[in-house]
């Protein structure tokens, strides 16, 4: 009797333990999918830093003409 007793105590945290184990693995496998397609989605990244340093370098030396040489008024 003392045994079924604990076994029906224990009923809803076993409901409440398997839930929970389903809920982790639904985020555990959310999390390894973005991680597999990490590189998918960062492949070019090499190419994209290279043309955003290449803007920079243009903006930087577009700022160092005008305070050299000023802004003409036509």
């Amino acid at each position: 009797r003392r045994q079924r007793q604990m076994c029906i105590r224990d009923r809803g945290h076993t409901y409440s333990i398997a839930e929970n184990t389903k809920i982790i693995l639904s985020v555990v496998n959310m999390i390894l999918q973005s991680v597999l397609n990490i590189e998918k989605h960062t492949e070019n990244m090499a190419g994209r830093i290279e043309r955003i340093e290449s803007s920079v370098k243009e903006t930087k030396d577009t700022v160092n003409d005008f305070a050299l040489k000023g802004i003409k008024m036509i």
